[in-house]
């Protein structure tokens, strides 16, 4: 479960992200990030699920909850980032570690920008 304070939820700041944010995408997640001007200390993230990945509600309930455990641990560790995740429908068979070394890569492909 991420907190609330690292909770991007309101509409329109996601859509500040997705228009303004850098990209990378890597083997299950595309992802957008945005240096928040806004945002101090704690980075903040957002997961989309589209219907494209599945039409059943459960399973992209199922993909939310796994991308988001796999970046928790990942947003202490960066300070004044906005984040929007697009999981690809290989997350939902691929292992946790693999998911976890892929966000990895991307978050500090992004902080690095």
């Amino acid at each position: 479960m991420i907190k609330k304070q690292n909770r991007l939820a309101q509409d329109h700041k996601i859509k500040r992200v997705l228009h303004r944010g850098a990209v990378w995408t890597g083997r299950y997640f595309r992802v957008r990030a945005l240096k928040g001007s806004q945002t101090r200390g704690a980075s903040r993230l957002a997961v989309i699920v589209g219907k494209k990945i599945s039409t059943k509600a459960t399973v992209r309930n199922r993909i939310k909850r796994r991308t988001k455990a796999v970046f928790a641990p990942e947003m202490p560790k960066i300070d004044g980032y906005e984040f929007v995740v697009f999981p690809q429908k290989t997350v939902e068979e691929a292992r946790f570690e693999v998911l976890v070394e892929d966000a990895r890569i991307c978050l500090r492909k992004l902080v690095s920008f």
